[in-house]
C-alpha cells in the first residue's frame, strides 16, 4: 500500500506542476504579439506594469508594436530610397503635396542652374514617360517645379500618366494670364522682376499689354496666394460603411486561436467591394505579404502610414502617388482570413495607433485660394 500511495502521491505532484506550467505560458503569450511562422514578438509598451493599465492608456496610443511583416516591408523601402537620393527627393516632395509648394520654390534656386537661353521664351512639348513625374521632367530640364505647374496649370491636381503632353518653358519664372488693369510696371513690381526682361522675352514693343494675353515673367515665382484650413488627417478606408467584425486590441486570433494585439481593425464588406486611400500619399508596397495576403502600404506626411490587407484584387503599384479617396483595391479574404473583410491598420512611425482614433485626427492643411 504504501508504494501505491507513493506513485499516487507522484502522480498528482506531477499533474499540478503541469497545470501551473501550462498557465503559466498561456499568460506569458498573452504578452506577446503572434506573427508569421508562429513566431512571437514583444509588444513594447511605454512605462506600463499590467494588462489593465495597458487597456486604458490604448486610446493614448502610448505604445510600440514590431509586426514584422509590415514592418520590414516599411524598413525595405526606406533602405531602398536611401540608395536613390534623388529619388528619395521625389518621395518627400508628392508625400508633402500642396503644402511644401511655396517652400521648394525657394529651395530650387539652390539647386538649379542657370538657364543658357534667356533671350526668347518658348515652350517646348514634352512627352511623359513610364517613371517620369513633374519633378523628374523639371530636372531634366533643368527649371523649378512651378515654372512646369504654371505652364500646365491643369496638371497640379492631377497625376500624370505615360503619354501626357507637358509644356515645358525654356527658362525659369511664371507663366501669367493679363487681367484688366495691368500694366507691365505694376506686374513686374508685384513679381519681383525685370520688366526690360519681361519686354525682351516676350518680343513687346512698347508697354502695350491685352487682357487674356498670356506671358512669360522671368526669374518670377509664384505668390504666396494660400490660405489655412483645419480637416481630418484620414478618411474611412471603403466607399461604404462597412461592419466591425474586430476591434483594435488584445483578441484570440480566429484562425490559430491564440491570445494576441490585433494591430488594426476589421471591417467585413461584400466581396470586392472598393477600398480607398484614406489619406494623401505615395504606395510603397503592392502586393502579397503573408498573413496579410494581398496588401497595400501608404506613406504619408509626418511619419504616417496605413495599411489595407486581405485584397482580392489590388489596383496600384509601388510609386504611384494617389489622392485621399482614390480607389486602391477590392475587398477580399487572402491571406490568413475567415471572410470578406478589409484589415486597417494605421502608423506613426514606429507607433501604432488605434485606427478610430487615427480616423479623428485633425490636422491643419494648406490649400490654394
Amino acid at each position: 500500500m504504501k508504494i501505491i500511495e507513493k506513485i499516487l502521491f507522484s502522480i498528482a505532484v506531477f499533474s499540478i506542476t503541469v497545470i501551473s506550467l501550462l498557465l503559466f505560458s498561456e499568460e506569458i503569450q498573452s504578452g506577446y504579439s503572434k506573427q508569421k511562422n508562429t513566431e512571437l514578438k514583444p509588444i513594447e509598451v511605454n512605462n506600463l506594469s499590467t494588462q489593465e493599465t495597458f487597456q486604458e492608456e490604448l486610446t493614448n496610443q502610448n505604445m510600440v508594436v514590431y509586426n514584422k511583416e509590415i514592418d520590414e516591408a516599411i524598413e525595405k523601402y526606406f533602405e531602398t530610397i536611401k540608395k536613390y537620393p534623388e529619388l528619395a527627393e521625389e518621395e518627400e516632395r508628392i508625400v508633402e503635396g500642396d503644402d511644401s509648394k511655396l517652400e521648394l520654390a525657394n529651395n530650387e534656386d539652390n539647386i538649379l542652374s542657370s538657364q543658357v537661353n534667356k533671350d526668347k521664351f518658348s515652350l517646348y512639348n514634352h512627352k511623359v514617360k513610364e517613371g517620369e513625374s513633374l519633378w523628374r521632367i523639371a530636372q531634366s530640364y533643368n527649371i523649378p517645379v512651378y515654372t512646369l505647374i504654371s505652364a500646365n496649370p491643369k496638371i497640379s491636381t492631377k497625376i500624370i500618366m505615360p503619354g501626357d503632353l507637358v509644356k515645358v518653358p525654356n527658362m525659369r519664372g511664371i507663366c501669367y494670364k493679363i487681367k484688366r488693369g495691368d500694366s507691365l510696371s505694376e506686374i513686374s513690381k508685384k513679381f519681383k522682376t525685370n520688366e526690360e526682361e519681361i519686354k525682351k522675352v516676350n518680343n513687346i514693343v512698347g508697354s502695350l499689354i491685352h487682357m487674356g494675353d498670356e506671358i512669360f515673367l522671368p526669374d518670377a515665382k509664384p505668390l504666396p496666394t494660400v490660405k489655412t484650413i483645419q480637416t481630418n488627417m484620414f478618411i474611412w478606408p471603403l466607399t461604404k460603411k462597412g461592419k466591425i467584425t474586430s476591434d483594435y486590441g488584445w483578441r484570440k486570433h480566429p484562425i490559430e486561436g491564440i491570445r494576441h494585439f490585433h494591430t488594426g481593425i476589421d471591417i467585413a464588406a461584400p466581396l470586392n467591394s472598393s477600398i480607398v486611400a484614406s489619406a494623401d500619399g505615395v504606395v510603397i508596397f503592392a502586393g502579397t505579404n503573408g498573413s496579410y495576403g494581398e496588401v497595400v502600404i501608404l506613406r504619408h506626411k509626418k511619419g504616417y502610414f496605413s495599411i489595407y490587407a486581405h485584397a482580392s484584387k489590388i489596383l496600384v503599384k509601388k510609386g504611384d502617388y494617389v489622392k485621399r479617396g482614390k480607389e486602391i483595391a477590392k475587398v477580399g479574404m487572402t491571406g490568413q482570413a475567415t471572410g470578406y473583410h478589409l484589415h486597417f491598420e494605421i502608423k506613426q512611425k514606429k507607433k501604432q495607433l488605434n485606427p478610430f482614433t487615427a480616423l479623428k485626427t485633425k490636422i491643419k492643411k494648406t490649400v490654394s485660394m
